[in-house]
């Protein structure tokens, strides 16, 4: 558990990309771990909704999906999880998606990977070009008091101009199974109002 303001940094040098950093705690006794774990997918017939990069459809269904950001505006507590298709190529981000939804404790909001394929958002942005044309500072955005219980997995999310994940003052969320990484900020961001 790392909790707000309470987080650790970890300093690489030029030349370590393909170094891996390992974090080995002791357990302790309400037990436990820090590191990788398998993250099993959510079972697609619970799927509500469902996005591809070349879907137009209306109903957002896993025969017509429709486009990421309309995926992210209908997400609710009834339509609560998120199949992204990740068999076309990357989603190019320009502006955050912003989930404004709330789950619960036993009803979560949930943005996934559709089973078996590995959903990546992307800016295409260089620093330079992020600037000139105000591009997305974060993939997914997550702000506000009643904003909670929002699991983001098996997602891969980079080159981002500044964050791969923004969480403002909101609780209980998730993120399992992703793979944030060349951004030009930190990976995952949680701020909390003090």
């Amino acid at each position: 558990r790392i909790d707000t303001w309470a987080g650790f940094w970890v300093a690489t040098l030029s030349g370590s990309k393909d170094y891996s950093l390992s974090l080995s705690p002791k357990i302790h006794a309400i037990g436990g771990t820090i590191g990788a774990r398998p993250v099993k997918s959510t079972p697609l017939s619970k799927g509500k909704l469902f996005a591809s990069i070349n879907g137009d459809g209306d109903c957002m269904s896993k025969e017509s999906p429709c486009k990421i950001n309309k995926a992210f505006a209908k997400l609710s507590s009834e339509n609560n999880v998120l199949f992204l298709r990740g068999n076309e190529g990357a989603y190019e981000i320009t502006e955050p998606l912003v989930v404004k939804a709330s789950g619960a404790e036993n009803n979560p909001i949930i943005i996934e990977s559709y089973p078996g394929e590995q959903a990546i958002l992307t800016a295409y942005a260089t620093k330079e070009k992020v600037r000139e044309n105000n591009m997305a500072q974060a993939a997914i955005s997550i702000v506000g008091d009643q904003y909670q219980y929002i699991h983001i997995r098996k997602l891969e999310i980079k080159n981002m101009g500044g964050k791969g994940i923004y969480i403002l003052r909101s609780s209980n969320n998730k993120i399992e199974g992703c793979e944030i990484h060349d951004n030009f900020n930190t990976a995952i961001s949680i701020y909390a109002n003090s």
